[in-house]
């Protein structure tokens, strides 16, 4: 009985935000017609959720441990949209989460029966993570291959694929969607994927070795990444990086 106990308390204490959206009435809506953006590669589809129901949804229950008992989401499990070996989802806000294919999750319209605000919120498996990596008022679901990605990831919450496209995000959904710019300060997208407080160092991993700063530097200079041939950051004369670790000392 003490380790049942422990464990949820210790699941609790983890995911923070448990509860976070479980009881706030933000069921009704009159926002009118949520679309969806399906990206791969260079193929752009637009998704509308006019009516849902005809999309073939599927329930996806899950236990609600501020509730005592299990919430029914239901919704498209994303797989159906597209293939990749990793899915992002971005928000209407540049919130980004990026989640392996074989994961079960849905994107979700319904919490219980009711509408989720008339959006789209993503819900997956509690084996995964927290549900503090269930945005809502999803727009963009994008479809990726690692090996063609820019992975970000070691001590970091929320580790990344991200593609050239989604280098834009900084400057709105439209940027993604039309690809209208690929590149950004170096320090935001570090931050997007919320280095650990006890982060000291940035390890670029490229075809050719790897090359190491302290983060604190590169956090202060702030190059610019960017896509031309491959990931690069012309200031530290680095190119064709296929991921940038972040680590202690």
């Amino acid at each position: 009985m003490r380790k049942i106990l422990v464990f949820v308390i210790l699941t609790v204490f983890v995911c923070g935000c448990v509860s976070n959206g479980s009881n706030t009435g933000e069921t009704n809506s009159s926002e009118g017609t949520w679309t969806l953006y399906i990206i791969s590669g260079n193929s752009v589809k637009e998704l509308s959720l006019e009516d849902p129901k005809k999309l073939g949804l599927t329930d996806m229950p899950v236990p609600d441990l501020a509730l005592g008992r299990t919430v029914h989401w239901e919704g498209i499990p994303p797989q159906k949209l597209g293939k990749g070996d990793v899915i992002n989802f971005i928000s209407e806000n540049g919130e980004i989460v990026s989640v392996p294919s074989n994961v079960s999750m849905v994107l979700a319209l319904y919490r219980d029966g009711e509408p989720v605000n008339g959006t789209v919120r993503l819900i997956t498996s509690l084996s995964f993570g927290c549900k503090c990596h269930w945005i809502d008022r999803i727009k963009v679901v994008e479809f990726l291959n690692e090996s063609s990605a820019l992975h970000i990831y070691g001590m970091v919450e929320n580790e990344l694929y991200l593609s050239p496209r989604t280098l834009g995000i900084f400057e709105g959904i439209d940027y993604i969607v039309k690809h209208e710019k690929s590149k950004a300060g170096l320090k935001d997208i570090i931050n997007l994927a919320d280095p650990w407080p006890e982060a000291k160092e940035v390890t670029f991993v490229t075809s050719r070795g790897e090359k190491t700063f302290r983060l604190s530097d590169v956090i202060e200079k702030n190059p610019t990444i960017e896509f031309e041939n491959g990931f690069c950051v012309p200031e530290l004369n680095i190119c064709g990086i296929k991921g940038i670790r972040i680590g202690g000392d």
